[in-house]
This record gives C-alpha cells, sequence and structure tokens, in this order.
C-alpha cells in the first residue's frame, strides 16, 4: 500500500477489512511520505492490532531507489513527480525479483471473506472500470502520436504483478514528457495503461472487485441531498471482494463503516474469479469521450448547477 499522510482516517478501514477478511495470511508494507505519517500508520495499525504490517518513510524508499534503479534515471526523477507515481517504482524495492506484489490503494474496502486472485508471471493484472482515468488530455494525446497503446477502462485500486519492464519503462517516460510531465495524480493512470498493453495480462472481473463510478444518477443523487455514505447502499455490497472507493467517495468511507454500510455478514467470496484481457482505448474514443465530458460540464453551467464531484 502507497499512502499519504492525508490518507490515514480511511486507510484504517481497508487495513482492518483487508487483514480481517482475507482468507489467506496477509504480509502488508505500508509505504507512506514523512517520518510523521509513518508515525501515525504505526499507530493507526496498532490500535488496530494487525500483526506482520511494515510501515516505511519515503526516506528509506529514496535510499533503496538510488541502487535499484541506478541504470534507469528516468525512472528516479519519476518517483519524485508525484507521491501517487510511487506505486508503480516503489513496491518492487521491498521483495525479490520475480515475486509476487500486490499493490492495493488506502481507499479499498474488504467487506466478504476473499482471497486475492493468482498473479501472473511477468503479466499485470488490474482492476476495470466502465470509464477510464487517463488525464490530462495532453499526455495520452502525446501518447497516441508515438503509436503507444493505452488500455481502456482501467481501475488502479489494486494491481498485480511481478517484474515490471523496467528498460522499457525508462524510454516510455522519456517519450511522455519525462522531466516535464505534469506533476497530477493521474499520470499514474497512463503509465499502468501502457504497461498494461506492452506485457498483457488481464482485468479482474469487475463485479467482483468493484470500483465506485461517478455515474450521471449518482451525481444526480448528490445534488438531490442525497448524502455520499448512503449511495453506497446501491452498491452490491454481498457479492463483492474489494470495493473501491474512488472518484471523490474515499471521503465517505469512514462515515459509511461507522454507520453499517458494510456490514454484509461476512460472505464467502474465497471462490476464484476469470480475469478478462486487456483492450486498448483508440485515438477517436478518447477524443470522443472528452467531447462527452465538455458537453456536460457545459450543460450544467448553463442550467447554473455545480457538479457535486468537482
Amino acid at each position: 500500500m502507497v499512502a499519504g499522510g492525508g490518507a490515514v482516517s480511511y486507510a484504517a478501514g481497508a487495513v482492518r477489512s483487508l487483514i480481517s477478511n482475507s482468507a489467506d495470511p496477509i504480509k502488508l508494507t505500508i509505504l507512506t511520505d514523512s517520518e510523521a505519517d509513518k508515525a501515525a500508520y504505526e499507530t493507526m495499525v496498532s490500535e488496530i492490532g494487525a500483526a506482520d504490517v511494515k510501515v516505511v518513510s519515503e526516506d528509506r524508499c529514496d535510499q533503496l531507489a538510488q541502487e535499484f534503479y541506478r541504470p534507469f534515471p528516468n525512472i528516479r526523477s519519476f518517483r519524485k513527480g508525484h507521491p501517487c507515481w510511487r506505486k508503480i517504482t516503489d513496491p518492487s524495492l521491498f521483495v525479490e525479483s520475480g515475486q509476487e506484489v500486490i499493490v492495493v490503494d488506502p481507499d479499498l474496502y474488504f467487506p466478504n471473506i476473499f482471497r486475492f486472485e493468482a498473479t501472473l508471471p511477468g503479466r499485470l493484472i488490474l482492476m476495470r472500470q466502465h470509464r477510464h482515468c487517463l488525464l490530462p488530455p495532453s499526455v495520452v494525446e502525446r501518447a497516441f502520436e508515438r503509436n503507444i497503446a493505452l488500455a481502456h477502462h482501467t481501475d488502479i485500486g489494486v494491481a498485480h504483478h511481478t517484474v515490471l519492464p523496467w528498460e522499457w519503462l525508462e524510454n516510455l517516460i522519456a517519450e511522455l514528457g519525462g522531466a516535464d510531465l505534469p506533476r497530477v495524480a493521474h499520470i499514474e493512470s497512463i503509465i499502468w495503461a501502457a504497461i498494461a498493453m506492452q506485457i498483457g495480462g488481464g482485468y479482474l472481473r469487475a463485479s467482483d472487485w468493484l470500483c465506485w463510478e461517478r455515474t450521471v444518477p449518482k451525481r444526480a443523487l448528490l445534488m438531490l441531498g442525497i448524502g455520499g455514505p448512503s449511495l453506497f447502499r446501491l452498491e452490491p455490497l454481498k457479492s463483492v471482494k474489494c470495493f473501491h472507493a474512488s472518484s471523490g467517495a474515499k471521503d465517505w468511507l469512514l462515515s459509511a463503516e461507522r454507520r453499517g454500510i458494510f456490514r454484509t455478514g461476512k460472505v464467502d467470496r474465497t471462490s476464484p474469479s476469470p480475469l478478462s484481457p486487456f483492450v486498448s482505448i483508440s485515438a477517436e474514443e478518447f477524443k470522443r469521450g472528452e467531447r462527452m465530458k465538455d458537453t456536460y460540464h457545459s450543460l450544467l453551467r448553463r442550467l447554473g448547477l455545480k457538479d457535486p464531484l468537482h
């Protein structure tokens, strides 16, 4: 788990449900930022009573990365660009080469008894959503101009891999802009989407590994005054292995947990789920999606309404 200091409150739910509901023993490493953040996570872990959890500060990651990525200056620079980008680079610092890595976001919740799906050696596994998180458009367009294939529908709440293609990634970062890449979180999504098409693998079944999506009906309910945590009641929580509170919904996780919204009776969801192959997004499909977003926001402005999730 890669998580900043601001995520401690809702990460507690992720850690608690992960440890409590995994049918297999979990060895968790939490990678955070400052020493103060490290202390905050250690306190949280102690209060939960979670065993076999290690918390590591950015300084320690930096020390390991200097050696691990010595041949790759672009990767060394990239991991300092935005804290979220370290989800790609830093988990591999803490495993032997070729070992399984499962990266989990702090805004997840595991309401039922579950097992992670089997990791594919040399391949990538990601969650799936109906839309995508490929932002900003300028970097996506640069990828298309350079004939870099990007996977569609990727959600990065959970990512399985073994060895990532570091030499290829070094060149990819340079092609996308290198040190000039905008310091925004969603660059991470573009990189994962490119890796997916480069090494293959597949999507986790979306009905089991569920991503909360900010659809128009959900936006309308928020505009009507329906509280955010209550929207979680619309999700099939009894049938999921993992719930990703993405798209701003992470701010409702703590309240939802306190209100008992995740109390499902801990259904047994340990049976393996099939993967589906990655599919690419075309430049035209991406542009069409951007036009649709522009139309939606233009309509809201004309109606004098504010998008509750922006």
